[in-house]
């Protein structure tokens, strides 16, 4: 039983939401709210600007912001969310005392990296005067630090300040960029969007400094923490490589329009971008509904097992976990189905309100079906990591990559009418692939805790071998 009692510690003693599962629901708050924000900040910013600033110059703009949030989000996305597999484990076992030498890992990581890659690319690689080029590199290094201070914001629960900060810096950033855009054309709409962005960025400085106690005599032993967590490392940089994979394939086809020497292609980022909108009200929810009715069936499944709890006992509470959890999903697709058809039927009012090009209505509506299939791959995503299956995560991005690449592709080579099928196949396929795995391993829980994750059955066999 002593094997089984470490395995109950490993996947039940764990904060809150559960490490591996906080870390991924960490990664959704984080760029939910903020995707939200910064889309209607960039459509407010060329709707405003428009006779004040060179069309040219607005193209540049957003083309420097899609490489910036794009290439940082994947960069940062396995550090961000093994960083917050390790904070949310010191906060239940109370050794904030290290977090301080994380905080400054983390940071020094998603700033070096930043260097590393958008100096080559913008002052090297984009057609920019050297001006635009600086303040294209600060603004990666701003949204690369916005990524890395909103994971210890996050593992506070302080979901107010994020959205405090990201609706006061946005709102900045649109004011900025618009009144200095008009004076110094590109570089002041960059600069203008790095005030707002600085402001998001120092605001969550300011509180992670505030909450987290200062100590960094443990920097040497964070490398060696990370190596054991290199499965989440791999599922967060391939869950964003996966997300974001099916754009760099567009942004090569023959109506894609690149600016300053860079492959973009705007009408099908915005409309994936706007799609993407329609999966915030059923991920709320999900998010509500896991920190409520089913983390408590989860604690109480637990619970009963580390107090010795007879085996109907244990069954019950399952069936219970189980129930819940279906519920939660049943609900989850009833609410994205609304919105989705609402959104499929409101395609050409919604395209002229956003003030996008009626092109891209075919491209809004398969990506509103796609997203409504991805939000169901976040949420197994989700659910896979609250019982620590890295393992099946690991097999559920790699898919999600590789199917959304083929289609990506397969829409490439089809033609015009196509832009988007791709996406929509792919999220479609992994969610039932997603589904599938959680149904698999949730439903033999039973066999997964007492067995296949009791690392004293591990260790007999591996003598026995």
């Amino acid at each position: 039983m002593a094997g089984v009692g470490f395995a109950l510690r490993r996947l039940s003693d764990k904060p809150d939401l559960g490490g591996a599962a906080q870390a991924y629901l960490h990664a959704t708050v984080i760029t939910s709210g903020p995707w939200l924000m910064t889309i209607a900040s960039l459509a407010g910013i060329t709707f405003l600007s428009e006779g004040q600033v060179d069309a040219s110059d607005s193209l540049a703009f957003r083309t420097i912001l899609i490489y910036s949030f794009c290439l940082s989000l994947c960069l940062s996305g396995g550090p961000t969310m093994a960083a917050a597999r390790m904070i949310a484990d010191m906060i239940f076992a109370r050794r904030l005392g290290e977090a301080s030498s994380l905080i400054v890992s983390l940071y020094a990581v998603a700033l070096g990296g930043s260097l590393l890659v958008a100096v080559p690319l913008f002052l090297l690689i984009a057609d920019l005067p050297a001006t635009s080029g600086l303040a294209a590199v600060v603004n990666f290094g701003l949204v690369a630090a916005v990524w890395a201070g909103a994971t210890f914001v996050t593992a506070l629960k302080d979901y107010w300040t994020i959205t405090a900060a990201f609706g006061i810096g946005m709102a900045l950033a649109l004011g900025c960029a618009v009144g200095l855009g008009g004076v110094w054309h590109l570089d002041g709409l960059i600069w203008g969007f790095n005030i707002g962005m600085g402001a998001i960025a120092f605001t969550l400085l300011g509180r992670i400094l505030a909450e987290y106690p200062s100590d960094i005599r443990n920097m040497g032993n964070i490398a060696g923490r990370f190596r054991p967590l290199w499965p989440y490392l791999a599922i967060g940089a391939l869950h964003n490589l996966a997300a974001w994979s099916d754009k760099w394939v567009m942004w090569f086809a023959p109506e894609a329009q690149g600016a300053i020497g860079l492959a973009y292609y705007a009408h099908y980022d915005g409309a994936m971008f706007a799609a993407y909108l329609t999966m915030i009200p059923a991920l709320a929810a999900f998010t509500l509904h896991v920190e409520t009715s089913f983390f408590e069936r989860y604690r109480r499944f637990y619970d009963d097992i580390a107090d010795h709890a007879a085996l109907p006992e244990i069954r019950r509470a399952h069936g219970d976990l189980m129930s819940t959890l279906f519920s939660g999903l049943r609900n989850l697709i009833v609410l994205q189905a609304a919105v989705a058809a609402v959104a499929l039927l409101a395609a050409p009012t919604i395209i002229e309100l956003l003030t996008m090009d009626y092109r891209q209505v075919g491209m809004f509506r398969f990506g509103v079906l796609g997203a409504a299939f991805h939000c169901l791959v976040v949420v197994a995503t989700i659910l896979l990591s609250y019982f620590d299956l890295r393992w099946d995560n690991l097999k559920l991005q790699a898919f999600f990559l590789t199917a959304n690449v083929v289609g990506a592709v397969g829409s490439l080579l089809s033609g015009f009418a196509f832009y988007g099928y791709g996406y929509f196949l792919a999220s479609a396929a992994t969610a039932l692939f997603g589904l599938w795995l959680v149904y698999r391993r949730v439903g033999k829980l039973l066999f997964v805790t007492f067995i296949a994750n009791n690392p004293a059955l591990r260790a007999h066999a591996h003598k026995v071998k």
